[in-house]
C-alpha cells in the first residue's frame, strides 16, 4: 500500500469517525435505511372509514316505501283480496240462508276492511244462535262459525214441553220430555230467570247414582236456589250451586242411612236435615 492510498477501517464511512449504521428489516438481509416497517400498534393510524353511498341509502328507502305502498294497495284498494264467498259452519236447526241474510256480508269489500265483529253480532240476533265468530278466510272468503243453542231442560207448557237451553231460551217444543232430560219447574218464564243456570249446573254435576233418580228441578220463586225431586217421592232442598260435591256426598249417605225419609235439606252440607 502506498503513502497516497486512503485507509478505511472496517465499519467506518469515508470522512467520518462514526461507524456506519445499517438498518436491516426483520427477516431480511439488508436494505436501505428507513426501509423497515414500523412495529404494529405503534403510531399506526387507522385508515379512513368507508363512506356510505347516499344514493344507495335513498334507493333502499324508496324500495321499502314502494313495497309498503304496494302491499297496502293490494289489501285495501285492489280487487285481488275481496270477499267473493260466505261460508257458514255449525248449523243444525238454523238454515244457511237465514244466517247469510242477517249477516249481510258486503260482497266485493276488501277482506282487510271487513268488520268481522259486527257480522258476528248481527248473526247472534237469531234466536237459536248462542254465539258466533266471523273470520277472514284468505284470499276471498268469510267463514261464519255458529254455535247453536242446545236444550238441556224440559219446561212444562200446558200439554207440551218447552225444551230450553242453559239461559232458559226455548229451542223447540215436544209433546213429552225427552228421556234423561230433567224437568224444570219454574214460576213464570224460564228465559231470564237467574235460577235456570243454577238448575243446569246442579243437574249436570250430580253423580250417576243421583242423576238416575232425578225427576225434576224446581226453582224457588224469587231466588236462584233449587229443590230436587227424586224418584220415590223424595225432595231435596239443595240451595245454590256452590259446594255441590259436598252436598251430593252427604245426600248419598243420607239416602242409604235413611231409606224411609222423604225430605232432605243439604243446603248446608255441614248441618243436613232429614225428615
Amino acid at each position: 500500500m502506498t503513502d497516497g492510498d486512503d485507509v478505511y477501517r472496517l465499519g467506518e464511512r469515508p470522512g467520518s469517525a462514526e461507524p456506519a449504521v445499517r438498518t436491516v428489516a426483520p427477516g431480511g438481509s439488508g436494505g436501505e435505511p428507513g426501509d423497515a416497517e414500523a412495529p404494529a400498534g405503534r403510531g399506526a393510524r387507522p385508515g379512513p372509514r368507508p363512506r356510505r353511498d347516499p344514493w344507495k341509502v335513498s334507493f333502499a328507502v324508496l324500495l321499502i316505501l314502494g313495497l309498503l305502498a304496494g302491499a297496502t294497495w293490494v289489501l285495501l284498494g285492489s280487487r285481488l283480496l275481496v270477499v267473493r264467498e260466505v261460508r257458514v259452519e255449525g248449523l243444525g236447526r238454523v238454515t244457511r240462508a237465514e244466517v247469510v241474510a242477517i249477516a249481510a256480508v258486503p260482497i266485493g269489500t276488501p277482506l282487510a276492511r271487513l268488520d268481522t265483529t259486527d257480522i258476528a253480532a248481527r248473526v247472534e240476533r237469531v234466536r237459536l244462535v248462542e254465539s258466533t265468530k266471523a273470520v277472514r278466510s284468505w284470499p276471498a272468503a268469510v267463514t261464519i262459525q255458529v254455535t247453536e243453542r242446545r236444550p238441556v231442560l224440559a219446561v212444562p207448557a200446558g200439554r207440551r214441553y218447552d225444551l230450553v237451553d242453559k239461559a232458559g231460551v226455548t229451542v223447540t217444543k215436544t209433546p213429552r220430555a225427552p228421556r234423561g232430560m230433567p224437568v224444570l219447574v219454574v214460576a213464570g218464564p224460564a228465559e231470564g230467570n237467574p235460577g235456570v243456570p243454577v238448575a243446569v249446573r246442579v243437574s249436570r254435576g250430580l253423580p250417576q247414582t243421583l242423576a238416575k233418580r232425578l225427576e225434576a228441578v224446581q226453582i224457588r220463586p224469587g231466588t236462584s236456589h233449587v229443590t230436587l225431586r227424586l224418584s220415590g217421592g223424595r225432595t231435596v232442598v239443595w240451595g245454590g250451586a256452590e259446594r255441590s260435591a259436598a252436598k251430593a256426598k252427604v245426600l248419598t249417605g243420607l239416602l242409604r242411612a235413611e231409606p224411609r225419609a222423604r225430605h232432605f235439606d243439604v243446603s248446608d252440607p255441614a248441618v243436613a236435615v232429614v225428615k
